[in-house]
């Protein structure tokens, strides 16, 4: 299953959106598992780091692996970039927020992605994901 948020560009409230959405889908599914996509490490910082704490985010990228009590469920957490190579992440929750094109093509045809939520970065690429991916429902 597809998601989207009607978002783009550094709108951290459309970041927020699509990371409840992908933590509630990660709760739900069988392997508590949660792949944070990003096209660079680098990009891990800043609006992520303010939502998740610079602390966590830190940690992250450093060990490209947390695992979380929420709502009295283990989740194990994975950051994997474009050029990084992959994380222990087996199958799961997809989270690619403002992943470009080609990255989003390759996540969603990533066998280990059962579900995914995407938070584009432009107009262009909203517009384009959602005349391709029909599917995917609007968070």
């Amino acid at each position: 299953m597809k998601y989207h948020v009607n978002s783009v560009g550094g709108n951290i409230e459309g970041f927020k959106i699509g990371l409840a959405k992908a933590l509630q889908l990660t709760i739900e599914s069988d392997s508590k598992e949660l792949l944070i996509k990003v096209g660079q490490l680098a990009n891990a910082t800043g609006m992520m780091s303010d939502v998740l704490g610079d602390e966590f985010v830190k940690s992250l990228i450093k060990n490209k692996q947390k695992t979380l009590n929420i709502q009295n469920q283990m989740i194990s957490i994975h950051l994997e970039s474009d050029k990084s190579k992959r994380s222990n992440f087996r199958s799961g929750v997809s989270f690619a927020p403002w992943a470009t094109t080609e990255a989003l093509n390759s996540i969603i045809s990533d066998h280990r992605t059962v579900m995914s939520v995407y938070v584009p970065w432009l107009d262009t690429e909203l517009n384009d994901y959602t005349a391709n991916h029909q599917d995917s429902v609007l968070v």
